[in-house]
């Protein structure tokens, strides 16, 4: 079953984004009536129906929620300078996600190679890591 990703999640139906509606209907070729899974990014996950099969606002309704449960997770932060090189930056972000880190904070000292970031880039590649990382 393919997950997919919804930052604004809710237990009354939610509309994926552009990008992983086009992702969902035009890629994957799902349809309305299927059933998908969709993350929130804090460890909350719902299968869900897709209700209307639009490529540029895919809309579903819940069928049944799942979250973290009473476990006490860590939580786990990085603080980082970044690095000269981008690419070594996306890497480190997408094996932090994978392995499970909750928050990713990056500052700038007097001795950073680096001053500004791409940080919509990097969003994009933790949420490609974690769509990778789910364990079903």
């Amino acid at each position: 079953m393919h997950l997919f990703f919804d930052a604004k999640m809710n237990q009354n139906g939610g509309v994926l984004d552009a990008v992983e509606s086009q992702h969902c209907i035009k890629t994957l070729r799902h349809k309305e009536g299927d059933q998908i899974l969709v993350a929130n990014g804090q460890g909350d996950h719902a299968l869900v129906r897709v209700t209307e099969a639009n490529p540029k606002a895919c809309a579903y309704q819940f069928l049944e929620m799942h979250s973290q449960g009473s476990k006490p997770k860590p939580e786990i932060h990085l603080i980082i300078a970044p690095t000269k090189n981008m690419d070594r930056m996306e890497w480190m972000v997408e094996k932090c996600c994978e392995i499970g880190v909750n928050h990713i904070h990056f500052i700038v000292n007097k001795n950073s190679e680096r001053k500004v970031l791409k940080l919509e880039r990097l969003q994009k590649k933790a949420i490609s890591a974690l769509k990778q990382s789910y364990n079903h």
